[in-house]
């Protein structure tokens, strides 16, 4: 029986597809979580999967980079050789490397004196761009034990799951890209059936909870105040601290630069043509001041699928609304470098003079292109069939089997587990009561000051 040891963080969605995918494991595994939450413990004990805390291990608190590392864990400067691990936080913080690195240092220590207590076959890494995480899947791989990386999945309630990343760093975007004009684009019945039942069945992969809708364009134009005959572009808000945009994003690290970056490409002909629709995140929080006019519109309570009805063309840094946008038959420029971009079905932008006249150019065609949608349809079916996993309530075309075969798949992955190891146990009560005190004084501090 194979030892499976997941690193995840405690957002709802994540703990529901994680939950789904150790299930489908059990029978054949032994489970074991590290997570940051006391509540989100008590959620997989409940199916019989050993939880434990991040904090009571790594000695890490999400978050936070003090950690408070200590003794001979603690190694300040350049010489620790975590900094390829590390890009995410030194964008984000250049001010604290040298914590991050002592952190980093601290975190290998005790991932890998955990590694060497349960003796983990597999080992499961959400996202692995950051800390913990990052440090943790290098100490795994320098053990030679396998690693596969999780990321939210492209279609509703699923997982993306790669040998070697997510994003842009996964195998399955490496391998695409390289391939190039070799890649086998299918036009199959199959395909087109499956884009036909994703469309049918169609909900954002981010919930915007927002119903609104119109019957008719000039309803929509009128709702927002410009004429019926607008070209109407679709550019959603991101999080500026996502890993996809620190990562790669790099030309357009903020909202701000897309939205000056596309405002700045339209000459007076395209001004008069044109109105930049600004999707607001579902989750983001902080909503920077935008000056509204004639050009640029912010949208907030109108759903995806209403959007798509009415918007010409979607331009995106790295959102997953670029591969929904794709499903509804949108030109898609790209500013970043996504999963799907540069595979034949995106206009992958460089500079203003080339997206002037790409959008010129998509504006005087108006209508679908054949050589996208070829391309498109190819790396639908091998996104859905290659690398997702898709969780309870989801009954798409052979998700059943498509599970089963991931399942045999990751378990034949794992290595061949040692005799008379200890039992896969993650427990630790002191230190999660000791825990769970504190975030509900932290919390009570904090609403307690908030009513002041």
């Amino acid at each position: 029986m194979q030892r499976v040891l997941f690193l995840c963080y405690d957002s709802g969605p994540i703990t529901k597809q994680i939950t789904a995918l150790a299930k489908s494991l059990l029978p054949k595994a032994e489970i074991a979580v590290l997570v940051q939450f006391p509540q989100t413990l008590k959620h997989y004990r409940r199916f019989g999967i050993n939880a434990g805390l991040i904090r009571a291990h790594l000695g890490w608190e999400h978050g936070a980079i003090k950690s408070e590392p200590n003794g001979s864990e603690r190694v300040l400067g350049s010489e620790t050789g975590f900094e390829h691990l590390l890009e995410y936080e030194f964008k984000l913080a250049p001010a604290n490397k040298t914590a991050y690195l002592s952190s980093a240092t601290m975190i290998a220590s005790r991932f890998s004196r955990l590694c060497d207590e349960l003796s983990p076959t597999l080992i499961f890494v959400w996202n692995g761009s950051t800390l913990p995480w990052s440090v943790c899947a290098d100490v795994a791989k320098k053990k030679s034990i396998p690693v596969f990386f999780l990321e939210r999945g492209f279609f509703r309630n699923s997982l993306f799951i790669d040998a070697k990343g997510v994003n842009a760093k996964s195998a399955f975007y490496e391998n695409r890209t390289r391939a190039g004009t070799k890649i086998s684009n299918r036009n199959s019945s199959g395909s087109l059936a499956l884009k036909a039942e994703l469309r049918r069945t169609f909900r954002p992969v981010v919930d915007d909870n927002c119903t609104r809708d119109f019957k008719t364009r000039a309803d929509f134009a009128r709702f927002l105040g410009v004429k019926s005959d607008t070209v109407f572009i679709l550019l959603p808000e991101q999080l500026d601290t996502d890993t996809n945009i620190i990562l790669h994003s790099k030309l357009f690290p903020t909202n701000k630069t897309a939205i000056d970056f596309i405002l700045g490409s339209l000459d007076e002909n395209l001004k008069a043509k044109c109105t930049i629709l600004y999707k607001r995140h579902p989750e983001g929080n902080v909503k920077e001041p935008l000056e509204e006019n004639d050009n640029l519109k912010t949208i907030q309570m109108i759903g995806l699928e209403e959007l798509f009805r009415f918007t010409d063309i979607v331009v995106t840094r790295t959102s997953s609304l670029g591969f929904e946008a794709l499903l509804f038959d949108k030109p898609l420029f790209v500013l970043g470098n996504p999963i799907y971009s540069r595979q034949g079905c995106t206009i992958d932008i460089d500079n203003q003079n080339q997206f002037r006249a790409r959008l010129l150019e998509e504006i005087d065609s108006g209508g679908v292109n054949s050589n996208r949608e070829s391309a498109f349809l190819g790396l639908l079916e091998s996104l859905y069939s290659q690398n997702h996993f898709f969780g309870e309530g989801q009954n798409l075309r052979d998700s059943g089997l498509i599970n089963q075969i991931r399942v045999e798949e990751l378990i034949g992955a794992g290595t061949a587990p040692s005799q008379g190891h200890n039992p896969l146990s993650l427990r630790k009560p002191l230190q999660e009561l000791s825990w769970g005190a504190r975030l509900l004084c932290r919390t009570f501090k904090n609403r307690l000051l908030g009513s002041l």
